[in-house]
């Protein structure tokens, strides 16, 4: 309930839906200003939320301290903080600018890096990461099996995908009221999921589901971990 209100009130803010009143399209250009316009805010909406406490330690288990991590659209850095004591070094990349600034004022562990990175176009070699962590954000990536080929570039051979996701498909009567409003206001949704399409998704793109558990809430998080096919792109 704490995060159904916490989103209600950020959707009803008048800054907010002064911002989506300029949204037409869901081009990556428009997504990049709905996410630059959400970064000062984005932090306390969710970080405390129960369903996002139970997806932290999913993220986690899978993690040890030799391993060198790259999270995909970090936000405000939120999971990159929860997981930095677990591992190496965290490489924790977001393509909105605000979000990155928004991230390097938040007190963050030595070992965590943040900077500007386009999924598509990852700057980074390959084969250079034991794990990239995706949560909550391959629903809202255009063309999200582009995404996961170039994740699966940068990723070492049998390295570990960690990509908790929105069940889009599976949200209760809430959801679908939040839902309908959201979609109205600009929310770049891409992809509609469920457990069994997601997992096929993940499937499909070059990786093997070792763990996957839902976690119940107005928009259900179905966690997956998965380590890279040996044939996967590099």
């Amino acid at each position: 309930m704490v995060q159904i209100n916490n989103i209600l009130s950020f959707l009803l803010t008048t800054e907010y839906l002064s911002f989506c009143k300029q949204l037409t399209t869901t081009t990556m250009s428009s997504d990049k200003m709905f996410w630059d316009s959400k970064a000062k805010i984005y932090n306390n909406m969710l970080s405390q939320s129960k369903p996002y406490q139970l997806m932290y330690d999913f993220v986690k288990k899978p993690l040890s301290e030799d391993m060198y991590v790259l999270e995909i659209g970090t936000g405000t850095g939120m999971i990159a903080r929860e997981i930095a004591g677990s591992v190496q070094h965290v490489e924790a990349t977001d393509f909105s600018d605000a979000m990155i600034t928004e991230a390097q004022k938040i007190a963050h562990p030595h070992n965590v890096t943040f900077s500007t990175a386009d999924v598509f176009h990852l700057p980074f070699p390959d084969a250079q990461f034991d794990a990239v962590v995706a949560a909550n954000v391959l629903h809202i990536i255009p063309a999200p099996q582009k995404a996961l080929r170039e994740i699966a570039r940068v990723l070492k051979p049998h390295g570990v995908l960690i990509a908790p996701v929105y069940l889009w498909q599976n949200i209760n009567w809430k959801g679908k009221i939040m839902k309908f409003f959201m979609l109205k206001r600009g929310f770049p949704l891409q992809s509609i999921w469920d457990e069994r399409s997601y997992a096929d998704f993940i499937t499909r793109n070059g990786f093997t589901i070792t763990q996957s558990t839902i976690i119940p809430a107005t928009f259900p998080i179905m966690c997956v971990a998965a380590t890279k096919n040996p044939k996967a792109n590099n």
